[in-house]
């Protein structure tokens, strides 16, 4: 894999937000029991490789989170674009929550989103996935800019 400038990379996280929003807003009304379930037995996968800090499975399991809450829309070449645009930006997403230190705020985010579809505020969710890619994509972009200015 090529490592991406971080303009390339804010540019990705930027077209996850929007996707992801729009696609996140269409599922909602569709998701059932059997997909909120999905995407909290991975929250707890998630919750687990951070206590342990298995930085390698973070992305993957960050991806697979977000995918379980978007499949009920049906919209596979969408959901396809958004795993392409995950993969891509795997390692920064690893990067950003190891070295800004937000392990703790990604799980409190990702617990809000779950509820947020249980409770089936489709609008309230799109908003707030787009709030938390857009604010992951601030953080490492300030942590990179520091870390430049060392």
């Amino acid at each position: 894999m090529s490592k991406l400038s971080l303009d390339d990379v804010l540019e990705l996280l930027d077209i996850r937000a929007t996707l992801e929003s729009e696609l996140l807003r269409a599922a909602i009304p569709c998701q059932n029991e059997a997909d909120h379930a999905a995407a909290e037995a991975t929250l707890k996968e998630f919750e687990q490789a951070l206590v342990s800090n298995d930085i390698r499975h973070w992305g993957e399991l960050n991806a697979r989170f977000h995918l379980a809450l978007y499949r009920a829309a049906k919209r596979p070449n969408t959901l396809a674009l958004i795993e392409q645009l995950h993969n891509k930006t795997d390692r920064y997403t690893r990067m950003q929550i190891l070295f800004t230190r937000t392990m703790e705020l990604a799980h409190q985010e990702h617990s809000k989103l779950l509820q947020l579809c249980r409770e089936g505020k489709a609008d309230e969710a799109a908003e707030f996935i787009r709030f938390h890619i857009q604010s992951a994509g601030h953080a490492l972009e300030s942590y990179m800019n520091s870390a430049e200015r060392r």
